[in-house]
């Protein structure tokens, strides 16, 4: 740990995506212990804490779709690619709320029974097409810039696509 290395804009972007990580394995623990324990917690605590999941879900993909395309425009000098794509990532995360907002009426990505009973909704997958589009855009821009890319980056955004797809599978 150094003083330089945690002021650096970098290294707060990865410490949000570390502390968002674990907010959301923390939730999802908490969300499983409530859904099992449905006869003491009330419905809407259970419904509000899932939603709450899925929201924290897509804020850590969305930061850390950001801190990569951060690392890979790192020494690209056309600053047009990186705006563009941090509206996309923001309009991405918004649509998604949205999507989590009228969950309640629509089921789309879960439901909770009158019994606790969890049950996935039609559209669970919408997030992972999120991330995925985020990813996406990524390596994208990644591709487009890649003479200002650095070396490690983009060893970083080869391994990447497949380790995603495979962590997703399993």
């Amino acid at each position: 740990y150094e003083k330089r290395w945690a002021s650096s804009f970098s290294s707060r972007i990865f410490s949000r995506c570390l502390c968002l990580s674990a907010a959301s394995i923390i939730l999802n623990l908490i969300c499983v212990f409530t859904l099992e324990s449905s006869h003491v917690v009330p419905y809407w605590v259970n419904f509000t804490l899932n939603s709450a999941y899925f929201i924290l879900v897509m804020l850590f993909s969305a930061t850390m779709a950001y801190y990569l395309l951060y690392l890979v425009m790192e020494h690209v000098y056309d600053r047009k690619d990186i705006r563009r794509i941090n509206i996309a990532i923001g309009a991405l995360f918004a649509a998604y709320v949205l999507i989590v907002a009228i969950n309640p009426w629509t089921g789309i990505l879960f439901t909770i029974d009158a019994a606790g009973d969890y049950q996935r909704g039609p559209g669970v997958n919408i997030g992972y097409a999120i991330m995925g589009l985020q990813l996406m855009m990524v390596l994208l821009c990644a591709w487009k810039n890649r003479s200002s890319v650095s070396r490690p980056m983009m060893h970083v955004i080869r391994i990447l696509p497949p380790a995603v797809v495979l962590l997703t599978a399993y």
